[in-house]
């Protein structure tokens, strides 16, 4: 009875995380750029883009406790997607972000070359996050593949 709670628990973590993921990259995201003023559609979007890095850092940690706990244990293959998403998610919660921010707040006062140069260059973070974002979701993906559908049974 309890390994069935903690498998449907977890295979619930999974599917509302990848979900969530899918879900800002193509509903939200798009909408919000639809709907509001630019630079407010990039605010809404940067704070739900924050909150899912801390999401891409704990849920990953809470699946590999679960999956410690079972006794059909992923491929390493599918270790190693969680790794690459929370390192993806440190990055762009450390490094990215606070980047594209400060380039923000520099947008809002510059103009002529120094403008044409900080959106140069947040377009290419941008594109970088995008990247990042993509292979977390795709990981997430292959996460639920080897885990659920191709489970090892008692090795990692």
């Amino acid at each position: 009875m309890l390994s069935k709670l903690r498998q449907a628990t977890e295979i619930s973590l999974w599917a509302i995380w990848i979900g969530s993921l899918w879900t800002m990259a193509l509903l939200i995201a798009p909408g919000l750029f639809k709907w509001l003023p630019r630079e407010e559609a990039g605010m809404v979007a940067s704070r739900f883009f924050f909150f899912l890095a801390w999401s891409n850092i704990s849920t990953p940690s809470l699946l590999m406790l679960f999956s410690w706990a079972s006794p059909e244990k992923p491929r390493r293959s599918a270790w190693v997607s969680l790794l690459l998403i929370m390192g993806l998610a440190l990055l762009a919660l450390f490094v990215m972000q606070p980047q594209m921010a400060e380039l923000r707040l520099l947008m809002q006062n510059a103009s002529g070359d120094e403008l044409a140069s900080a959106k140069a260059q947040f377009g290419r973070l941008h594109a970088v996050s995008t990247v990042m974002f993509s292979l977390q979701m795709l990981a997430g993906l292959w996460w639920g593949w080897m885990r659920y559908l191709f489970p090892v049974k008692n090795s990692v």
